[in-house]
């Protein structure tokens, strides 16, 4: 990440400044100087909270608003950066409460940030990236591969947190190291290896627990479980095979039993089929005769008096046309009767109707000449109306006008004393305005001194609490290496009373052992006497137990001689580290005396009242407060400018609507004055002004009224004439067509009946009775010919079918007695119950053996698998050791931390090589720790400082103020130039340091001086400092310069 251009608005002391980074180039290195508390560190805060949000330091995001910052004023920072070839530029805002646009108060606004790229600096947008806060911090980590503690690590050094990366423990610095070298396919690998691993471990489990559930399968009988239970699997597939065997043989002799029971069965089946044959035969005969009699010889009467009735509806069918027209002809007959009777009532009303009409219209036609003059009459009144109303709106015009001159006068008189009012306020408000002029002055020499102080003993305190922070440290480390102490005593203790112990077990069985070898009458290989009093009541000798108790003995001692040497090892420890708490608290006094002495002596130079004794948080809270009390007076001051502004705006915007309303009192007055004019010259044509136009408009409507309805009347009276003609007329012609209807239809009536009396008096007539031949025509209009008809052929149909089957069935059963059903069937059910016993015996034989076979294939199958599987597992299981620490190394490094550790030894080196060696005069060296500070597993990444004039190596916690700095910038260049290196590290185009060069020596500030002269020929260096030296060998400088009421600007400077 290589800055490019810092607009910095509103933000800390900045109120507009602009860093453009390209104008830096001239020189390796940049001083940014200037006056403690103008805001140098800010810089580095605008930066990180451009890419991330966040500053670096504690203060929160929001809190960096500036406090001379005015409600319409906003904070933001736009920050240009070059990576990858790529030119980025991302623009964020905190949240910050500014001025409603609106009316007044404030109004709180969210943060935002925008990221994208461009084409240049202030140029075109190339691609959005993000839109969101969140999003774009998420993008810059991505694009930096660094999140925002990690760019505070490498790139930016912020004061007070320079030595966090030489400090901190493996796991943080193996994120570092991980993420900007590019080491996260290790880490990938791993993942996916421990993926192989546990199922390789899982698949494993799984053979064994496969095999189990094929051997606990219910196929296998209880007893030969238990000789698969004491069995190795390497003696499965044997026994498995033998149990195979057996059920074969079972399945043999059963299949053999169940042919002969299908033999008998097949035999008594054949029988009971055929007998089974026979008898339905003698059944179907016997039905075959009761259906005869029922439906054939019980149905002959009814059939014959069916067919006799056929032939009277056949004798009926040709009638029933005839017989429903004349009942249509005397239908219509009727209806015609009864519509000349009507329409004779309707020609006498309609000719009654146009009489009484035209008598109407002549009665009125008489009238006409006397509704004309009303009519004339009507409009001369309306064009009186027209002038009337005219006059009217005029005055009412005139009645609306006067309110609304009345009421502005008044407005314009009340506005004029409030304009005055306000005047006043704003000279009042002005007079209170200057007594709070000098305030801000107060709150710059008051921030001022709070830096300044704060300055001067941070670095003391800092002192003051490191070393007494590493007294408690030791003491903490003591009082764990008692309790260890504690510990191993107890241990020591227990192996010395077990070593103890096991002696005398060996001892009491070596001389049971000498005392089984005494021969009575031989001399004894020990004293050499002949005679052995004790030999009978030794215990029994065990050669085998003597030689067990002889290597615990062994065993013990060892374990004994290790808990000694462990034991005078930690009092050892315990002693020196005893030496080392004295030190420190020494150096602890010292520091905290030296902290107070100073403390005394500048406490009575500043202006407020300080606590007694050295607090640096309550100091800070002292000058808070008075910074707090001159900043209520601020807002104060900032309240009362803001409501004069408001009152001005008052001021303004009441004189425009004065003009207003003066302006609109102006036009009332036009207005009032040329409606009085128009009145009276219209009054002067009218010769009575005291009717109005409402009661002119009434007299006019009452005429138009009559001579309306007179009309209505009229037209009304002409067109019931003209209706009741048509009406009269229409009648008479519906009545002579009615008649000649009425005529016609007489004549086809007479014809119809004669044809049908014809047809009942013939020869062949099947009656002469009216009434019978209607009810055979109903019966033919209801389809019962047809059904008759069925019901006769049906009976002829079945009565041939059942005559044919009789015949049939006789001729068949010629010679042959009806066998005994139940016997037979009794004979076939024992057959077929005793084949399927047989047969079921076999199927559970079969299922025995294919169960069996298939669980003993798939043990085979599962063996086999696991045989292949063994080599892999073993080779797996070993690679995930060694990746993971458990094996393959001395000092059980993980394969991530083993590489980075490389990487780490790298910087190291170059670090001592480089820097560390001349920065302080070849005295010191980094090493890599070889145990863990924390005394856990994961470690490898610790780094401690051997010492060459004390020949001794040492943790890094261990130095002093300008040491730690010496080795911190060490590593952080370093680390800049071994990553900037590596082909797959991530872009390090930039470094800043902020502080920390005042506790070097002239000599070592010369010799930093040039490293960092050296590491800024292929990249941006920055430095903060205050040391008069650096500002006059650096060639270019950007100067912080406060300018009053809280402001700094910047400046480029060339030497």
């Amino acid at each position: 990440m290589k800055p490019i251009y810092l607009d910095i608005n509103f933000f800390g002391p900045h109120e507009h400044s602009i860093i453009d980074f390209r104008k830096l180039d001239e020189s390796p290195i940049f001083l940014i100087g200037g006056d403690t508390g103008a805001g140098k560190s800010t810089i580095f805060d605008a930066m990180t909270f451009a890419l991330f949000g966040s500053t670096t330091s504690e203060r929160e995001a929001k809190e960096m608003r500036s406090q001379f910052a005015e409600g319409t004023d906003t904070t933001k920072v736009i920050f240009y950066f070059e990576q990858n070839g790529k030119i980025f530029k991302v623009e964020r805002t905190p949240e910050q409460f500014l001025a409603r646009k609106r009316g007044t108060g404030f109004t709180k606004k969210a943060p935002t940030a925008n990221l994208s790229i461009v084409d240049e600096v202030n140029g075109v947008e190339v691609e959005s990236i993000a839109t969101k806060p969140v999003n774009v911090g998420n993008a810059i980590s991505e694009i930096l591969n660094l999140t925002a503690d990690q760019f505070k690590k490498i790139i930016l050094l912020p004061q007070n947190d320079f030595s966090e990366f030489l400090k901190s423990n493996t796991a943080d610095k193996e994120k570092i190291l991980k993420k900007i070298f590019g080491t996260q396919l290790f880490t990938d690998f791993t993942i996916k290896l421990k993926d192989h691993y546990d199922q390789a471990t899982s698949k494993a489990q799984d053979f064994e627990t496969k095999i189990q559930n094929q051997l606990s399968a219910s196929i296998w009988s209880d007893e030969e479980k238990a000789q698969l239970k004491d069995i190795d699997n390497d003696q499965l597939n044997d026994t498995l095979e033998r149990f195979v065997t057996v059920r074969q043989s079972n399945l043999d002799e059963a299949k053999k039993a169940e042919q002969v029971k299908l033999a008998a069965k097949k035999k008594t089946d054949a029988t009971y089929q055929k007998a089974l044959d026979i008898s339905k035969k003698f059944d179907q005969l016997t039905e075959y005769q009761t259906q005869y009699q029922d439906h054939i010889t019980n149905q002959a009467d009814n059939i014959n008096q069916k067919q006799t009735h056929i032939s009277e509806l056949q004798w009926a069918q040709p009638l029933q046309e005839t017989v429903r027209d004349l009942e249509r002809l005397e239908k219509d007959q009727t209806d015609t009767l009864n519509n000349e009777k009507n329409l004779e009532q309707k020609s006498q009303l309609s000719h009654k109707n146009l009489t009484a009409a035209q008598a109407k219209t002549t009665e009125l036609t008489n009238q006409q000449a006397d509704f004309d003059e009303k009519n004339k009459q009507a409009q001369k009144l309306a064009v009186l109306i027209t002038k009337v109303q005219e006059i009217e709106t005029i005055k009412k015009s005139l009645s609306q006008l006067q309110p609304r001159f009345e009421k502005i006068t008044k407005t314009v008189q009340t506005k004029s004393q409030e304009l005055t009012t306000i005047n006043d306020s704003i000279q009042a408000k002005n007079e209170e305005l200057s007594k709070y002029q000098d305030f801000p002055n107060q709150k710059d020499k008051l921030v001022q001194e709070r830096s300044d102080f704060i300055d001067q003993f941070s670095p003391l305190e800092t002192d003051r609490q490191n070393a007494a922070d590493a007294v408690a440290k030791t003491q903490n480390k003591l009082k764990k290496l008692h309790a260890d102490l504690d510990e191993k005593t107890k241990l020591f203790e227990d192996a010395k009373k077990d070593y103890q112990e096991k002696i005398q077990t060996r001892q009491s069985l070596m001389i049971a052992q000498l005392r089984q070898e005494l021969v009575d009458g031989e001399a004894c290989a020990v004293c050499g006497s002949t005679d052995h009093p004790y030999a009978k009541k030794a215990a029994v000798a065990d050669e085998k137990e003597l030689r067990k108790s002889m290597d615990a003995v062994d065993n013990s001692q060892k374990v004994f001689a290790a808990k000694e040497t462990d034991l005078k090892n930690i009092q050892q420890t315990i002693q020196e580290v005893s030496d080392e708490f004295d030190q420190q608290q020494q150096k602890a006094v010292s520091t905290q005396i030296a902290l107070s002495t100073h403390y005394t002596q500048e406490v009575a130079n500043t202006s407020v009242e300080l606590p007694q004794q050295f607090d640096l948080a309550a100091i800070k809270d002292t000058f808070q407060e008075n910074i707090n009390q001159l900043n209520i007076k601020i807002q104060t001051s900032q309240k009362l400018t803001q409501e004069i502004k408001d009152l001005e705006n008052k001021l303004n915007h009441q004189q425009q609507l004065l003009n207003q309303d003066k302006s609109e009192l102006d036009k009332l007055t036009a207005q009032i004055q040329t409606r009085e004019k128009d009145l009276q010259t219209k009054s002067a044509d009218l010769s009575d002004s005291t009717t109005t136009s409402q009661q002119l408009i009434k007299q006019k409507n009452e005429l138009v009224s009559v001579y309306e309805k007179f009309q209505k009347e009229l037209k009304s009276a002409q067109d019931a004439v003209h209706k009741n003609e048509i009406n009269y007329s229409n009648n008479q012609t519906k009545l002579t067509d009615t008649q000649g209807q009425l005529d016609k239809l007489t004549t086809n009536l007479r014809n119809l009946s004669d044809k049908l009396h014809q047809a009942l008096n013939a020869d062949n007539a099947k009656t002469n009775d009216r009434n019978l031949l209607d009810r055979w025509i109903l019966e033919l209009s209801q389809n019962q010919l047809n059904k008759l008809q069925n019901d006769v052929t049906s009976y002829q149909k079945e009565k041939e079918i059942l005559t044919n089957d009789i015949t049939k069935i006789t001729a068949q059963l010629k010679d042959q007695t009806k066998p005994d059903i139940i016997v037979l069937k009794q004979a076939k059910d024992e057959a077929e119950q005793n084949h399927l016993n047989a047969a079921k015996q076999t199927d559970s034989f079969s299922r025995d053996l294919k169960e069996a076979t298939q669980n003993f294939e798939q043990v085979q199958k599962i063996l086999q698998a696991q045989g292949n599987f063994t080599k892999e597992l073993a080779a797996i299981t070993s690679l995930y050791n060694i990746v993971t620490g458990k094996d393959g190394n001395e000092n059980k490094l993980k394969l991530e931390t083993y590489v980075v550790q490389n990487y780490l030894l790298k910087i190291l080196n170059y670090a001592n090589r480089k820097f560390l060696s001349i920065l302080s005069n070849d005295r010191y060296y980094f090493q890599l720790s070889t145990q863990s500070t924390n005394k856990q597993r994961d470690h490898g990444l610790d780094i401690n400082i051997y010492d060459r004039q004390t020949n001794a190596t040492r943790s890094s916690d261990t130095l002093s103020g300008g040491e730690t700095f010496i080795a911190a910038l060490s590593i952080a260049l370093s680390l800049s130039e071994v990553v900037q290196s590596s082909s797959n590290g991530v872009q390090i185009d930039a470094l800043f340091i902020d502080e920390g060069f005042g506790s070097l020596d002239e000599e070592t500030l010369n010799e930093a001086m040039k490293a960092l002269t050296e590491i800024g020929q292929n990249r941006m260096v920055g430095v903060i400092s205050h040391i008069e030296s650096m500002k006059q060998s650096i060639g270019q400088q950007l100067l912080v310069q406060k300018v009053g009421n809280g402001k700094s600007t910047i400046k480029i400077i060339t030497k």
